[in-house]
């Protein structure tokens, strides 16, 4: 199993926020181009790697992993921090095939999903992987459950709507994660994001 997939799946919750108003994102250079949730908050880099510090993972090689992952091109949530509850988080990520041209999606997101299973006793799905279209494109789709630590000691029950796009010699990580009950499971914000989502072929 690609390392890296996995520590990009692990990554999307639990991120620091800045402010922004709602407008269109565009990398041209990635090809990608979205629409915030009304009223969420950008992510900076700087944030997004301090975060990444808090996360404990129960293995030292992907702890370590976990600091060399891709920049996510795009993250928002929907609170300022500081936080003390579970922060719903959507970001995309751009990063190397972990697979062939030619590979299923749904294959390359079941490899993630059974290295996710042996870290994680609780992961659970609550809708199985399957084939789904993100702006026109073959993708694959999985909804989860899982417990994710912090170096604090804290836990977090997370449920995470993840999407991977294969393009050529890329593929496109989508994640949206919160928590799993509550007003804060923010469907709605989620769906109209996803929505939004334009990608170059």
């Amino acid at each position: 199993m690609h390392r890296g997939l996995v520590v990009c799946l692990l990554a999307l919750p639990l991120l620091l926020v800045g402010s922004h108003a709602q407008q269109r994102y565009d990398n041209g250079t990635a090809g990608i181009s979205l629409a915030a949730p009304a009223g969420w908050h950008v992510v900076s880099m700087q944030q997004v790697m301090e975060n990444r510090s808090k996360v404990r993972l129960p293995d030292s090689q992907l702890q370590a992993g976990l600091q060399r992952a891709a920049a996510p091109l795009f993250v928002f949530a929907k609170y300022p921090e500081p936080s003390t509850t579970l922060n719903p988080t959507f970001q995309v990520v751009l990063r190397p095939a972990a697979a062939p041209p030619g590979t299923p999606a749904t294959t390359i997101l079941a490899g993630a999903a059974q290295t996710l299973q042996q870290i994680y006793p609780d992961f659970r799905f609550v809708e199985p992987i399957q084939t789904a279209v993100v702006s026109r494109m073959p993708a694959a789709y999985m909804k989860a459950t899982y417990t994710l630590r912090t170096q604090q000691g804290n836990a977090h029950n997370v449920l995470a709507r993840t999407w991977l796009v294969p393009r050529g010699a890329t593929m496109f990580l989508i994640g949206m994660s919160g928590p799993v009950q509550g007003p804060d499971v923010s469907e709605r914000e989620f769906a109209e994001a996803f929505a939004s989502i334009q990608i170059e072929p």
